[in-house]
């Protein structure tokens, strides 16, 4: 181990992993098998700080690792301890180098090699092509690791790597893991050679859940009882990381789905973010306490004109969507809502109308519409929005084509009431 610092702790620690069998290297000099991200991990690398220290007036209270790089080679421990009864709170860097064990190293100088090679499958769920883009995007942008790659692959379903090192394909699978809530099951093949021998193949194959940011899922019975929220089994999928998290629209309560508890009793959107549609926001009355952001409200809504399921080349045809009359309209939805701080009298949102659905499958007795989110900014952020959210899976391409406007013909007001017509957009 080496230090940067001669105080306790140090600033940053060095700790070295075999890059064959994946062991790391303790202060003892011998080579242990351990887990990364596990609580056996952090309290090996806490045995580690007080290597070449004075530890005698030092009682750690607690330690926890924190992700302040998002990389797979370096990592951060909170550290919480006590210092000649003063209490000291500071946060120690590690980075992980490669070595290679002495046990690996004889294996490998040997007449006879045994080569490793690993394979990272990443698989779409159905057509759900945007959690793949964006995963895609992290790694090759946050993940270091992913620069040893030998070989990669993109379709629009998946997603290919492949290294020559176990070690550092396993740190790929971690960082994957600890981004989005996956599913990953491992496999070893082994490859037959001329000599007789065999060469193996490791292979990881991760599964993307069903859901996405801002789709409308129905959580199943079993789960909705363990989460004891109340509420209804309708919610709004607000945050995917390493744990899901839902929002109750009828009530504003949140709750946390480890990947594990997900992957037992796995489920998908009733309705992806694409079927949302525009609403415009005649009134709103907020009651009940606020809680963060959140805030209830009672909300009076209008559908938009503009219909986002239309096909993208048709908003050329028809971009005068931005102005709509909000007259005595007998459509009026009434719904509450937990965007009560967010929303105001003319402004203009996207959510699922749900007049005309049907929910066989579960037992819910659904509002007339869920409103998911504010949309706002100048109109051409407000078009770039709309298509993003909404068209889920098309070319970032495609979508700046569409913002592009039409020669627009006179708008024939007539006589319109101009007070009661609401810019949105």
């Amino acid at each position: 181990m080496d230090t940067c610092k001669a105080t306790f702790p140090p600033e940053t620690l060095h700790i070295h992993q075999c890059k064959n069998c994946n062991r790391y290297l303790n202060q003892n000099g011998q080579w242990i098998p351990i887990l990364f991200d596990t609580p056996e991990f952090v309290d090996f690398c806490v045995c580690c700080l007080g290597h070449g220290f004075d530890t005698s007036n030092i009682q750690i209270e607690r330690a926890n690792m924190i992700y302040s790089s998002s990389t797979s080679h370096s990592f951060s421990i909170s550290l919480s301890f006590y210092e000649n009864n003063n209490h000291i709170q500071k946060v120690v860097w590690f980075q992980i180098d490669d070595q290679i064990c002495d046990l690996c190293n004889l294996y490998l100088s040997s007449q006879q090699i045994q080569q490793w090679t690993a394979t990272i499958k990443i698989e779409a769920y159905s057509n759900r092509t945007r959690p793949l883009q964006w995963l895609k995007e992290t790694i090759e942008k946050e993940c270091t690791a992913i620069k040893a790659a030998i070989y990669s692959h993109f379709e629009k379903d998946s997603l290919l790597y492949q290294f020559n090192s176990k070690s550092t394909a396993f740190r790929v699978v971690s960082f994957i893991k600890r981004t989005i809530a996956v599913k990953i099951e491992e496999t070893n093949d082994r490859i037959m050679k001329e000599n007789g021998e065999f060469d193996f193949n490791l292979t990881y194959a991760i599964s993307l859940p069903g859901i996405w940011l801002d789709d409308l899922v129905a959580v199943p019975e079993q789960l909705f009882t363990s989460l004891n929220k109340g509420g209804d089994q309708l919610c709004i999928c607000s945050d995917i990381s390493e744990n899901i998290i839902l929002i109750d629209p009828s009530t504003g309560a949140q709750a946390e789905i480890p990947a594990e508890e997900y992957w037992k009793e796995p489920f998908s959107a009733v309705k992806m973010r694409s079927s949302m549609r525009p609403f415009n926001v005649v009134d709103v009355t907020t009651f009940g306490p606020k809680c963060g952001r959140l805030q209830m409200c009672d909300l009076t809504l209008i559908p938009s004109s503009y219909s986002v399921n239309n096909k993208i080349n048709k908003i050329h045809h028809n971009h005068n969507f931005n102005k709509v009359i909000m007259s005595n309209n007998d459509n009026n939805i009434y719904v509450k809502s937990h965007l009560g701080a967010d929303l105001r009298p003319g402004d203009f949102c996207l959510g699922y109308d749900l007049r005309e659905c049907n929910f066989d499958d579960i037992d819910v007795n659904p509002p007339e519409a869920i409103i998911v989110r504010k949309v706002d900014g100048s109109q051409i952020d407000r078009n770039y929005i709309m298509l993003e959210y909404l068209m889920d899976g098309v070319d970032e391409e495609v979508i700046q084509e569409s913002l592009t406007p039409p020669v627009e013909a006179p708008i024939q007001e007539g006589n319109l009431d101009l007070n009661l017509q609401k810019l949105v957009i």
